[in-house]
């Protein structure tokens, strides 16, 4: 929790999961809000590759 507490302090772009059943799960939805509200937290990995992939690709492009 302490990572991802120092990464959300920091001023870039960030993807975060945590998958159900996960005993901390509360805790990083809750630190999310706090820290950058309307950061989604993905409980798939494929969710997660989904946005990191999205994350590099150019603003606005669209695929094609």
């Amino acid at each position: 929790m302490f990572e991802l507490g120092q990464a959300l302090g920091e001023s870039r772009e960030i993807v975060v999961g945590a998958a159900p059943g996960y005993p901390r799960e509360a805790d990083v939805h809750m630190l999310c809000q706090l820290a950058r509200p309307g950061l989604p937290v993905y409980s798939t990995l494929d969710d997660v590759l989904t946005a990191v992939i999205a994350s590099f690709e150019p603003r606005g492009a669209t695929n094609q």
